[in-house]
């Protein structure tokens, strides 16, 4: 989802380069690529957990931790 996600952004903000060729869009839109990539890893994170730990939790029941 990551490399998607800055594929998109990335794309969108070189179409916008091309359009406003004065304007530095990539200095401008680099704390946008910062919040959207914590925004996914937010939404990312109980799903990448709970693959984590549950596996885990089974690996500690079977040697009786």
């Amino acid at each position: 989802p990551f490399y998607i996600a800055g594929l998109v952004l990335n794309v969108g903000m070189g179409l916008a380069n091309r359009m406003m060729a004065t304007l530095q869009v990539f200095f401008i839109a680099q704390p946008l690529l910062i919040g959207s990539a914590l925004a996914l890893l937010v939404l990312a994170i109980p799903t990448m957990m709970r693959g984590f730990l549950e596996p885990f939790a089974e690996w500690l029941q079977t040697y009786g931790f």
